[in-house]
């Protein structure tokens, strides 16, 4: 099941929510089903910086573009392999400790 960051247009709720291919999300604050679904990203923090990557449906060179503009290190479009998601943390972690 992806795990995937949401807004709810309703209530202005922030989330994340693993869903089914079957199923729909819904806001857990209001119910609702009248979402947007968000940039995912994961980051790999220190006192000085965070190393970020974003995770997305998002595959052009405008999205990457767009992605690498906004602060992420990684832009990485769905579907993800796990094992290049490991090799992608370790990846910023080792940056992070030897900047």
């Amino acid at each position: 099941m992806p795990l995937y960051d949401f807004v709810c247009r309703s209530c202005g709720h922030e989330f994340e929510a693993l869903v089914r291919p079957a199923e729909a999300a819904r806001c857990p604050k209001c119910d609702g089903v009248d979402l947007e679904k968000l940039l995912s990203g994961f980051a790999v923090s220190s006192e000085e910086r965070t190393r970020a990557a974003a995770i997305t449906a998002y595959a052009r060179a405008e999205d990457r573009a767009l992605a690498i503009e906004s602060g992420f290190q990684v832009h990485m479009p769905k579907p993800v392999d796990p094992s290049e998601v490991v090799r992608v943390v370790g990846s910023l972690a080792h940056r992070d400790q030897s900047s």
